[in-house]
């Protein structure tokens, strides 16, 4: 389903500058504890910013992929720059929601894996691992419910680990010279 396609020199080097830069910034970003937590949130906005851009200029400039695989790239690239402004523009309302729906989706997933560990057919297999990790994801639900900053410490965490990995991916697809298309043209 997946191809590899050519990618003109002057998108590797965009490709290698942007992933070095998502890098840098994204541990700026937990690494100087005392920018505060907003301009940490700015930090990765900025980051994620500059993320949508590349997948925005990959669309356009590779014509080697396919058209769905342009037009999923350019539009994913849209919504992360679209994510990354509203961001920059309002760090508090943003942080608060993203912890809500990390909150809200720990606790719906510790429910599913405590109901599904009581299911016969699963309560054989991984009763306890089931029942266990249903149980730490309510716990860690509540706790990021009752103490947003454990819950915004994790949340910056989580993204500027993806972001970091991004940020390579970027350099090796730059050094390679090859980008993996979604779909054959």
């Amino acid at each position: 389903m997946s191809q590899e396609i050519e990618v003109p020199m002057w998108v590797r080097l965009s490709q290698i500058g942007i992933g070095s830069l998502a890098i840098i910034l994204s541990i700026l970003a937990v690494a100087i504890p005392a920018i505060g937590p907003v301009m940490a949130i700015v930090l990765v906005a900025v980051t994620l910013s500059i993320v949508g851009i590349e997948a925005i200029i990959t669309g356009f400039a590779t014509p080697s992929l396919s058209k769905k695989s342009r037009i999923i790239s350019i539009a994913l690239g849209l919504v992360i720059l679209g994510f990354g402004i509203f961001t920059i523009a309002n760090p508090d309302k943003s942080v608060n929601f993203m912890l809500f729906i990390v909150a809200i989706a720990l606790l719906i997933n510790g429910a599913v894996r405590i109901i599904r560990s009581r299911s016969k057919e699963e309560r054989n297999k991984t009763f306890k691992f089931q029942l266990m990790t249903g149980i730490i994801s309510i716990v860690l639900g509540i706790i990021v419910l009752a103490v947003p900053q454990i819950g915004f410490a994790i949340l910056v965490i989580v993204i500027v680990v993806a972001l970091i990995i991004q940020g390579i991916e970027l350099i090796i697809g730059g050094i390679k010279g090859k980008r993996m298309g979604l779909f054959k043209k």
